[in-house]
């Protein structure tokens, strides 16, 4: 394997603007074309080990999302770390990895039909790098010794035990626990921190391992949403003291358990807060932020491939003079491998974890108000 895979990608000629900006208009067009070629192929069953046609068609849908941030944003230090995600995770759930050089060719094709000759021969330099790079990309997805998305999962005994009430649907026990540790915000807020957000990217590990299935991620994210739940209820809400808060998942992004998360903390905080959950229309969501412009939008971006959408909500939202002074927080697992890429996107700031959000959000109140 070339250990510089990474560095490889870092040194990549960006493409023109010109040429993201053709290769983001033609996005669904390129798509449906890719879908219709790998839908005829005749070994296709074979090449996606059984699996779901409609599985593939959801990886092209989030590929080309991806490679148009990554073309609109010159984060091409994403496209080993994320491609690896993919080749590993679609692997552990039956795709052959002969699969990615099939899907790469049938990307060229579909670019070299939809765009302009000029921006074609950008776009699949980038595409002949990736088919070129397959095998480097097979040997970091079988590596132990590499992980996409950083972790605080640690194993230690609140972490692991939490973790198996997941993993066995057990949703009592995980809530007695809750309650067992829980005393106040302070401490809610340790345990989402320290406790319930490790023990969720430690079953995301596992499911991208193939160690668990699909199922078994869902409940455990339905788990974590029942005792957020059961939690806020048993804190009441004070008098509001700040401003408005809208909190929600991106457009096309449908893991809302962090967003949960800072929606109940600054509620608790004194804010007045509008929580819209998973995949929020982007249209609607402009309508909504018109209506009655808040102080903060808080969005919440989990999977990379949702990133191109995301700057084209804030792009959006900064064109609305009713909403120029709206306060744009973003967080999630995609932000932390690419080191400034929230400002690159156009947000105002980034947090980690939702304990942190609350904190960014009490610091931009108190230097607009002064209280």
């Amino acid at each position: 394997m070339k250990m510089n895979i990474f560095a490889q990608a870092k040194s990549l000629s960006p493409v023109t603007l010109a040429a993201a900006l053709e290769y983001q208009d033609n996005m669904e067009k390129m798509r449906l074309q890719v879908d219709q070629e790998l839908s005829k192929q005749p070994d296709i069953l074979d090449l996606i080990g059984g699996s779901l046609i409609e599985m593939m068609k959801e990886n092209h849908r989030c590929h080309v999302s991806f490679m148009a941030t990554v073309f609109r944003l010159n984060t091409y230090s994403l496209l080993p770390k994320i491609i690896v995600w993919v080749y590993r995770s679609y692997h552990n759930h039956g795709f052959n990895y002969s699969y990615f050089p099939v899907e790469l060719l049938a990307w060229q094709k579909a670019v070299s039909s939809r765009l302009s000759a000029a921006a074609a021969a950008e776009i699949n330099r980038i595409y002949q790098w990736m088919i070129d790079s397959h095998l480097d990309f097979i040997q970091l997805a079988e590596s132990d010794s590499y992980a996409t998305f950083s972790s605080t999962f640690d194993g230690h005994k609140p972490m692991q035990i939490f973790l198996t009430h997941m993993l066995n649907n057990n949703y009592r026990a995980s809530l007695e626990m809750a309650v067992e540790t829980v005393h106040s915000v302070e401490s809610l807020a340790a345990f989402y921190q320290e406790v319930m957000t490790p023990v969720l990217y430690e079953i995301g590990r596992l499911w991208e391992d193939g160690e668990i299935s699909a199922v078994q991620e869902h409940m455990a994210t339905a788990i974590s949403m029942r005792i957020m739940s059961a939690m806020y209820g048993g804190f009441v809400v004070g008098e509001t003291t700040k401003g408005k808060a809208v909190v929600t998942s991106a457009p096309s992004e449908y893991h809302d358990v962090g967003a949960r998360m800072v929606s109940d903390l600054l509620e608790m905080d004194g804010w007045q807060v509008d929580y819209l959950g998973a995949n929020s229309p982007a249209a609607d969501l402009l309508a909504l932020l018109r209506q009655d412009p808040p102080f903060l939008l808080g969005l919440s971006v989990v999977m990379p491939f949702n990133m191109a959408e995301v700057q084209r909500l804030i792009d959006t939202i900064r064109k609305q003079s009713e909403l120029k002074a709206v306060k744009i927080l973003i967080g999630g697992p995609a932000l932390t491998m690419e080191p400034g890429l929230w400002r690159k996107i156009g947000a105002d700031g980034y947090a980690v974890e939702a304990g942190q959000a609350v904190q960014l959000a009490r610091q931009w109140w108190e230097e607009r108000t002064g209280k």
